[in-house]
């Protein structure tokens, strides 16, 4: 995965690349508006006007780039640069640099293991070396159609994995297969930096948009499979390896097949070699995937395309011994990939667990899981003898998102956060914060505690599962106060088809508004009486644009609001008394909201806006909120001010 040069090309219109094609090619070195640039991130690059030449170095890819000698020259060294400083550290990588025999021309080559590898029908290394670093290249250079024209790769042969790439370039091009010379208006390349295995301290990027892409990824292939949002979780699926070189497996993998489908009626039991199964069966099958056991390796990266409510159970691998100590192996894929995203319900038994014993016959031996610790895993995370609909959720409005059962079971803690509310909690504040009073929060307490697939966090924000919720995805989502961080509203667009953000501080070109998916509109909710300063986060009032909630459901022709976040710096407490409380608009099914209490920093929070909002304040405000019908599912206190916390509420009676 580290020793990878990708390319991938969207070509220039027919008649500029026929233009190209036809022009000599010293007068095509000589063409000033089609003259080649370069620009070049820490690990990326994009190459504007270029060429790519199978046959001028045999063996090679060449890329030709256009302008005079001093032009190419300049657009080589810095090329040079680039590429040889993500792979100072990779001894398999040959940049050939200027040929002699050339004119003006780059040659890049790949050596790594991963491209000249054994065929093999597991594709998982294809999966995660080759399409997920493509797909994150194209995220990085912001390609608005997420399907490529011609995807290049240097140094190997067409091969039995390819399909995997289908779903992302119309066309995959290898040294071998390619018989002419292309030119393209942008030719992107990227190394090292997009490799999954990377560490997660050495890139920013990847860490911060690490899920929302993880997201477009799995979308991109249920597209390609034809895959339905509403698919039924249906199946339990235990993995087996039959080739490859590490041949480790569950050791008793026929016994909890067996033991699944006497224990948990409501599902189908399948035990799953990839080879068996093309791509798109693949695909499909993991969106209708429930549970996935399996061990770690190249097996497990077709856990990308479970749904939100599918988890994934692993178990260690032993990879050897010596001097009687077992060494094993805790999963690239865990630590890289599937610990990072809140929507996944992934997890990996210890090593030294008594959940788990080793049958060591090699270098690599087998795991045995222990059924009794399997059966209470599955338990936590809700599989039982019941039906698997029984959390689906009806979609329409009038109906809790939370089953009546469930309701039911948990009436008692309801009560008790109610209680607490008037009473007081028995329980000393123990949380503290280096800045701010967290003990104004001392009296709330989760009323209503569901547990996944049913609970879902998206950051700080917890709710009810929005997949679960809105199988069809007909629900809005009304969010307020973005700031310069939309990852919320983006990451909504993936449930929800009508997602609205409202904000009169953020310029309209901004990156967190323009070209997203979800509707920006410039306005704040609310008033500018409630904010005494002419100042308004660094912007005059008067020139900002301020309206009722009431008013914009109407001129958007919403009469429910599904998912209503708040992010307002201390507004929340106006917009409650006037829109929710009083009843002015048709209650939101779910609130997310960060409130803001006296003591927060006031750098960040307009303390006329909290003034007064104190311990008592808190626990009126959650106690009314309760008596309309809301529940809280989740609560966070903010790690840097302790005055502030995020909660989640869910209507489940009006």
């Amino acid at each position: 995965g580290d020793n990878l040069l990708y390319f991938f090309v969207s070509p220039l219109s027919a008649t500029a690349a026929r233009d190209l094609s036809d022009m000599p090619l010293q007068q095509l070195h000589n063409s000033q508006d089609k003259e080649s640039t370069l620009n070049c991130s820490e690990h990326n690059c994009i190459l504007n006007n270029a060429c790519i030449d199978h046959s001028a170095i045999k063996g090679r890819f060449v890329i030709r780039i256009i302008g005079n000698a001093s032009h190419v020259q300049e657009i080589k060294t810095r090329a040079e640069n680039a590429t040889l400083k993500a792979y100072r550290e990779s001894a398999t990588f040959l940049f050939e640099g200027l040929q002699k025999n050339v004119t003006f021309a780059i040659a890049m080559n790949s050596t790594a293991a991963v491209i000249n590898r054994a065929v093999s029908k597991n594709c998982g290394h294809d999966l995660g070396d080759e399409a997920w670093p493509v797909f994150r290249l194209m995220q990085l250079f912001s390609e608005p159609n997420p399907r490529l024209d011609d995807l290049y790769f240097l140094s190997r042969p067409p091969r039995y994995c390819d399909p995997v790439l289908e779903p992302i370039a119309n066309r995959l091009i290898v040294q071998q297969a390619a018989t002419e010379t292309k030119c393209y208006a942008r030719l992107y390349f990227g190394t090292r930096g997009i490799s999954y295995m990377l560490d997660y301290g050495t890139w920013k990027h990847r860490i911060t948009t690490l899920e929302a892409d993880m997201r477009a990824f799995r979308s991109l292939y249920y597209r390609y499979a034809n895959i339905s949002s509403d698919s039924t979780l249906d199946t339990i699926v235990v993995m087996e390896k039959r080739q490859g070189k590490h041949m480790s497996n569950i050791g008793n993998r026929h016994e909890i097949v067996d033991f699944l489908k006497n224990t948990y009626l409501g599902y189908k039991v399948e035990l799953v070699s990839w080879s068996d199964y093309s791509i798109t069966e693949q695909v499909q099958l993991m969106s209708r995937t429930r549970v996935m056991l399996s061990l770690p390796g190249s097996d497990v990266m077709n856990a990308i395309f479970l749904s939100d409510e599918g988890a994934l159970l692993m178990f260690c691998r032993v990879v050897g011994a010596k001097n009687g100590k077992l060494h094993f192996d805790e999963s690239n894929e865990m630590k890289h990939w599937f610990r990072h995203l809140s929507y996944m319900q992934a997890s990996t038994e210890p090593c030294n667990s008594s959940a788990v014993s080793y049958n060591l016959t090699s270098d690599w031996g087998d795991t045995i899981v222990d059924l009794e610790s399997l059966k209470e895993r599955l338990s936590a995370l809700g599989l039982s003898n019941r039906n698997v609909s029984d959390l689906q959720t009806k979609s329409n409005h009038e109906s809790s998102l939370v089953p009546q059962n469930i309701l039911t079971s948990l009436s008692d803690a309801m009560e008790q956060s109610r209680r607490y509310l008037i009473e007081g909690s028995p329980h000393p504040c123990t949380v503290r914060r280096r800045n701010g009073d967290a003990c104004v929060f001392q009296d709330i307490s989760i009323s209503l505690p569901i547990q996944k697939p049913l609970f879902y966090k998206l950051g700080e924000k917890t709710m009810v599962n929005p997949s679960i919720a809105f199988p069809q995805k007909d629900c809005i989502v009304y969010a307020m106060g973005i700031d310069n961080d939309s990852a919320f509203e983006q990451q909504m667009t993936q449930f929800c088809k009508h997602v609205h953000a409202f904000d009169c501080t953020v310029d309209l070109n901004s990156t967190s508004v323009v070209y997203q998916n979800f509707t920006f509109h410039q306005i704040c909710i609310g008033s500018k009486t409630d904010i005494d300063d002419v100042e308004f986060y660094g912007h005059n009032q008067r020139s900002l644009t301020f309206e009722p909630l009431s008013t914009v459901m109407k001129e958007l022709g919403h009469t429910q609001i599904d998912i209503l976040k708040l992010d307002i710096e201390g507004s929340e407490y106006e917009l409650f008394e006037t829109e929710i409380l009083s009843k002015n608009i048709p209650l939101p099914r779910q609130l997310l909201f960060e409130l803001h209490t006296e003591r927060a920093d006031p750098r960040y929070v307009p303390p006329n806006t909290v003034r007064g909002k104190n311990r008592t304040e808190v626990n009126d405000l959650f106690l009314r909120l309760y008596d309309i019908g809301y529940r809280i599912v989740g609560m966070e206190i903010n790690s840097g001010d302790g005055s502030c916390a995020d909660f989640g509420m869910v209507l489940v009676d009006q």
